[in-house]
């Protein structure tokens, strides 16, 4: 994302930005898609833990969390863009301005991006894991159907 402070701000920055742009997007899809399988797992080892299938409750806090992270994400950016005095009904924006701009857009986000690779890193329950975790509960399951 800070490859974006190479991209010289003028009338042809936005032919070079959007190739740039498609890239980074190609780039942050797994990150979407890895929290529903991640939240999965967790709802697997939960159930293996607690003996209650509770998914409903964990999909349903997951949407409530990424609305309220969308709106404080979108919080966040628009006061750093005011904290660096941006407006954007100016024809021209000061060098302060267009700093902010690119400082919102191409460096606050990879230290999200960073911090959820280090929690992704940290995270315990692998392929191998959850083969056992699954095989668990599968057995609960059947020792259960045969005591019915």
């Amino acid at each position: 994302m800070p490859v974006i402070f190479l991209i010289e701000p003028g009338p042809n920055s936005f032919s070079i930005f959007l190739p740039y742009a498609m890239v980074i997007a190609v780039r942050q899809a797994p990150f979407f898609m890895l929290a529903n399988p991640i939240l999965s797992d967790v709802i697997d080892y939960d159930i293996l833990k607690s003996g209650v299938n509770r998914a409903g409750n964990y999909f349903s806090i997951d949407s409530m969390m990424l609305k309220g992270i969308g709106a404080l994400a979108g919080s966040i950016g628009f006061w750093l863009l005011a904290a660096f005095n941006f407006d954007p009904k100016l024809a021209e924006f000061t060098p302060e301005a267009e700093f902010g701009l690119l400082f919102t857009v191409g460096i606050v986000p990879v230290f999200f991006f960073v911090a959820g690779g280090i929690m992704l890193w940290f995270f315990r329950i692998n392929a191998r894991r959850h083969a056992i975790i699954k095989h668990r509960i599968e057995s609960l399951a059947a020792r259960a159907e045969l005591e019915s």
